[in-house]
């Protein structure tokens, strides 16, 4: 009777502690379900924040030349000797060597999901000078010159920024371009013609300029027509040893 008696304690025993086990289990696989969900609701929000902070990275990059670009309409509007500072704020996707300032535009580029983007704007003025292309947050300086706005802050002054001349038929003119180091370390300036008329030669004094801080240095543009009138243009592009890059505009009228 003992014997019977305690097999039944055992078996009532065994199944109350299969019973636990059995829920220990199932709660151990919710646990797990649980946190499967909570990791996917993470995965995705923390997917969306990165969206939204790359996609505020880009507004305020663009705003940023957006307002650079007005203020070189209103220096230039004002005049040579007006001056405006602009704050730039660039994000850590910001791509290296891809920000230009050139003719009338001037520009950064920024790295998102779907690749490089352009961000771009456009001014009423003739633009020169240099823009950073690192993360940060810089002031840019924009200046009136004489016929152009300078963007940023250049070691290197050209003067002027348009090469125009008249000439008869059959004729020679040349003009003078003056360079200038308003820097603190020498300037190695190279110098290349971008020139597709036959009807007009064109020629450098020189390709190469070396320059000491303070240092101007002027040389000669040579042109040469032929007999046939017209308008005929081109430009010099100008690279100096520190980085900034220059467009030089040249224009003959044959008469």
């Amino acid at each position: 009777m003992q014997s019977c008696e305690g097999n039944k304690i055992f078996k009532a025993r065994l199944k109350e502690f299969g019973m636990k086990a059995q829920a220990s289990v199932e709660l151990l696989m919710i646990l797990v379900a649980l946190l499967l969900v909570l990791g996917v609701v993470l995965e995705v929000s923390g997917g969306r924040l990165r969206d939204a902070q790359a996609y505020a990275d880009v507004k305020i990059a663009q705003n940023g030349i957006d307002n650079i670009a007005a203020a070189a309409d209103e220096a230039y509007s004002d005049g040579s000797g007006s001056e405006r500072t602009v704050k730039l704020i660039l994000p850590s996707k910001v791509v290296a060597g891809r920000s230009f300032v050139e003719g009338n535009l001037l520009g950064v580029g920024i790295e998102t999901a779907e690749g490089i983007t352009d961000l771009n704007a456009r001014s009423d003025a003739p633009l020169q000078g240099s823009l950073p292309d690192a993360q940060g947050e810089y002031t840019v300086r924009v200046r009136a010159m004489e016929g152009y706005v300078l963007i940023g802050e250049s070691s290197l002054l050209i003067k002027p920024s348009l090469v125009y001349t008249y000439l008869d038929e059959e004729s020679e003119e040349s003009r003078n371009i003056t360079f200038t180091n308003s820097g603190t370390a020498p300037l190695v300036v190279e110098l290349e013609l971008e020139w597709g008329n036959s009807e007009v030669a064109v020629g450098l004094g020189t390709y190469q300029l070396s320059l000491q801080p303070g240092e101007s240095r002027v040389m000669e543009v040579d042109f040469s027509s032929k007999k046939r009138a017209g308008t005929y243009s081109g430009r010099i592009e100008v690279d100096a040893s520190n980085g900034e890059h220059f467009e030089i505009e040249v224009v003959a009228d044959v008469l």
